[in-house]
């Protein structure tokens, strides 16, 4: 059966009409509320319950949780040093906020546990969307932290998380995240994705096959602490990515991985579904690979962030004492 994909409206926020707040409501909209976003290394796709099931098993994504975070205070929403469609989640950072706001800020958060939240925000996310989207953003944007997350149909939850400061301080010194200079639609690669699953051909079935496999081992290479692996299996990923929708890439995009990977960089892949936003890359001196980028493709700009280890509720609700 055809599955329609509907059209995502990001950056699009309930709240832009101000709401004047009551006596009772005042102090959770003069809240600043926080969420980070978040880096995806291997294994999107395999977190959307339309695709999983064809493959008859969980999904598996390997990602982290990163700042500067996206902030909301009253109807202002800021999202700090990104642009727009740089394929790191901002829009559903936005909704988690919105969410939590209109549920009742810290008390919120206060009252329920992450794996609630995270449910709470894919059905506030989805609700005009006909469940088209995955749990990935949301379970990544509530948990926080380095995470290989398991995805069934109804599910998503935490297999492994990362705890070594030793080994996420290595990773981190070997990591760039780019913006291409090219505003990605994901729409139009989500609608390839879709029509291309309805074909029933085989080969997409097996690309969502490897790119699962790719969650599950980007992480087996990490806890070991072998990071020249974890961007092989990016690469890997990258490369079924194409396969899934030819509309991940594009020529610009592939000269700038091509580039990338002449002048250093182990490997890499588009955050998000792709078609342009941010590039991640593994790379021994990423300030030397960022230097060179920049020079060869003048639209191309260094983001600078940091991980996030703490989950939503540490971010945001305070202590009393």
């Amino acid at each position: 059966m055809k599955t329609t994909v509907p059209q995502r409206e990001e950056f699009k926020i309930l709240n832009h009409t101000r709401i004047l707040p009551t006596s009772q409501t005042s102090k959770i909209y003069t809240q600043t509320l926080r969420a980070p976003t978040r880096i995806d290394f291997s294994g999107g796709w395999s977190d959307i319950p339309f695709l999983i099931k064809d493959i008859k098993k969980p999904g598996f994504v390997s990602n982290c949780a990163i700042k500067p975070h996206i902030t909301l205070t009253g109807s202002d929403l800021h999202f700090a040093s990104y642009t727009r469609g740089v394929g790191l989640s901002t829009s559903t950072a936005a909704k988690a906020l919105e969410l939590i706001q209109f549920s009742g800020g810290e008390s919120y958060l206060a009252s329920r546990n992450l794996t609630d939240i995270t449910e709470d925000l894919f059905r506030y996310e989805n609700k005009n969307l006909s469940w088209a989207i995955g749990r990935q953003d949301m379970h990544t944007i509530i948990h926080g932290g380095i995470n290989l997350i398991e995805f069934g149909k109804t599910y998503s939850k935490t297999i492994n998380s990362l705890t070594s400061i030793r080994i996420t301080k290595n990773l981190r010194q070997h990591l760039l995240l780019i913006y291409s200079g090219q505003s990605r639609n994901a729409q139009v690669v989500v609608e390839e994705v879709y029509f291309n699953f309805n074909t029933g051909n085989y080969k997409y079935l097996q690309a969502l096959n490897t790119i699962s496999s790719c969650g599950q081992n980007f992480w087996l290479h990490l806890k070991k602490n072998d990071i020249p692996s974890c961007a092989s299996i990016m690469n890997i990923n990258w490369t079924a990515q194409k396969i899934l929708a030819s509309s991940t890439s594009n020529s610009y995009l592939d000269n700038i991985y091509q580039f990338a990977l002449c002048q250093g960089a182990l490997g890499g892949k588009l955050c998000g579904a792709g078609g342009g936003g941010c590039f991640i890359f593994i790379t021994p001196h990423p300030e030397n690979l960022s230097t060179k980028l920049t020079a060869n493709f003048p639209n191309c700009f260094p983001i600078n962030f940091e991980i996030e280890l703490k989950n939503i509720k540490e971010i945001n609700v305070h202590s009393k004492t």
